[in-house]
């Protein structure tokens, strides 16, 4: 992001009502070739749902510090995905997937889960899946 060069950021949503995110989005607001996409659901109300349906201009923070964006980038929601799915739910997220992804990565989760959920991905779908420790490093290149 500092160097201004094309990067992925993941990070927590809270339904963009504060957390790590809303930091991200006053860097790349402005970056008409970049991509915001919601993965998961975003209640009605929140700053994720109004960016959804459609608004630009954004509210960053509450009181004296805060600020504001206007969103020029591109917005994509992943529909049939679940933070809250079992592992037959996430297994069937992967199914119904086209194109389904080279590689998955498998995380939140305690180590055996993910572990196990990353296996069984690779054998049932023959992707390159990982499940990362935590603070691990992954380039996607």
């Amino acid at each position: 992001v500092a160097d201004g060069g094309p990067c992925i950021i993941l990070s927590t949503s809270g339904m963009m009502e504060g957390g790590p995110i809303l930091s991200w989005l006053e860097h790349v607001a402005d970056e008409e070739d970049s991509t915001l996409v919601f993965v998961g659901y975003q209640a009605q109300g929140t700053l994720g749902r109004r960016i959804q349906n459609g608004r630009r201009d954004l509210p960053l923070g509450n009181g004296p510090r805060s600020s504001s964006v206007t969103l020029e980038m591109n917005v994509e929601t992943v529909d049939g995905f679940s933070g809250h799915a079992d592992r037959q739910g996430l297994e069937n997220f992967v199914r119904t997937m086209n194109p389904r992804p080279e590689k998955v990565l498998c995380v939140h989760g305690d180590e055996s889960s993910t572990q196990d959920l990353s296996s069984a991905l690779y054998h049932e779908f023959n992707m390159r899946t990982f499940a990362p420790k935590n603070l691990e490093t992954f380039r996607f290149v």
